[in-house]
């Protein structure tokens, strides 16, 4: 991790931290169709494992497409319960 993109890590586990709890009480006990819940969940997790992955990579281009993806995809998983907050 280079010294510019450390700075970037704090915001990034604050809202992990803040979304992981949110997306798991969606997945397991929201309203609608339990396996669709569970699949967009878990595929949305998998996408955030990857972007992490390239986050902490050694290359700089790819810490640049890891900060993005994951700030993406932790944006997506806050907004993920309420999209489909009324869907049965």
């Amino acid at each position: 991790m280079t010294y510019g993109g450390a700075g970037v890590i704090y915001p990034l586990m604050v809202l992990l931290f803040l979304v992981l709890p949110v997306i798991f009480i969606w997945m397991y006990r929201g309203t609608g169709n339990r396996s669709s819940r569970l699949w967009i969940g878990y595929s949305q997790l998998a996408a955030l494992l990857i972007a992490f992955t390239f986050l902490f990579s050694d290359t700089g281009l790819l810490q640049n497409i890891g900060f993005i993806i994951a700030l993406c995809m932790l944006a997506s998983l806050l907004i993920t319960p309420l999209l489909f907050k009324n869907k049965a």
